[in-house]
């Protein structure tokens, strides 16, 4: 018997056996994964082994306290799946499918969403720090306490997906190609921190005691959006261009005045 050849960026050194005519083992080689694996994800799933979990298909389980860094998931479909206090970190998600899946108190630090379908998603006391989400379509999926920091949005578009006592912090800057849409999302409690939200296009958003402080707006686009209580400290490139059909209660426009004191919005209060 010969040693999986397997070495993670981590410096984790697999020591599984395998056949004679194979250089990897069962996690770590390429093959489809299509047997429910859910009981071996929860023996073997420990050390941040990087598992390589391509065409994983997953129904109606719950995984609780796996160590997943650095694992590829490529082609995998969650159906009914709950983590729990699971250890993502660095991990890279493409080509995937998740819907009705719910992470709890997950950690996403570092990792790549790429090219991925996901719909009625729950996040709740999570984290996504410096973690690239590329070609997503985020669909009636509910985001609570979740800690967004230095995350870049490629070709982003979330849709009905709530964000409740989300931070988003330090996000890396935008560029021209990247069009992130918002469409028909509400945020409550929310906070937007010292970012560069340049060439969002926000469509239909609802917000409700969401604060902007020291944003950039350079053709940031607001249609159709409600404010409710919110404010934008510290703004820049923000004008009446941004906003299109807006409409604003009496705080939200006093504190909007404060930094675009020229602002002449028709619809002042909702």
């Amino acid at each position: 018997m010969n040693q999986c050849r397997y070495t993670s960026e981590n410096g984790f050194v697999c020591n599984r056996e395998v056949l004679e005519d194979c250089d990897l083992c069962f996690w770590h080689s390429s093959v489809y994964k299509m047997e429910d694996l859910t009981e071996l994800l929860r023996k073997e799933a420990l050390n941040g082994q990087g598992f390589y979990l391509r065409g994983l298909s997953l129904q109606n389980c719950e995984l609780r306290g796996l160590d997943l860094r650095f694992s590829l998931w490529e082609g995998v479909q969650f159906r009914g799946v709950t983590l729990i206090d699971c250890n993502l970190d660095f991990s890279q998600w493409k080509d995937s499918s998740l819907e009705n899946v719910n992470f709890k108190g997950c950690s996403m630090q570092g990792s790549m969403l790429k090219q991925s379908e996901l719909k009625r998603i729950t996040y709740s006391d999570s984290s996504w720090e410096n973690a690239v989400l590329e070609d997503i379509d985020f669909e009636s999926t509910a985001m609570t306490d979740l800690l967004i920091a230095s995350v870049r949005l490629r070709r982003v578009i979330l849709r009905r997906v709530d964000f409740t006592g989300t931070c988003f912090q330090s996000d890396r800057s935008i560029e021209e190609r990247d069009y992130p849409e918002w469409h028909s999302c509400k945020l409550i409690d929310c906070l937007f921190g010292g970012l560069n939200l340049n060439f969002f296009t926000w469509e239909n958003c609802e917000f409700t005691r969401t604060d902007f402080l020291d944003c950039s707006f350079r053709r940031n686009y607001f249609h159709l959006c409600r404010f409710y209580d919110c404010s934008f400290d510290g703004a820049e490139s923000l004008s009446q261009e941004c906003f299109a059909l807006s409409e604003f209660n009496q705080n939200s426009l006093k504190n909007l005045k404060v930094v675009c004191p020229e602002m002449k919005i028709q619809s002042e209060e909702v």
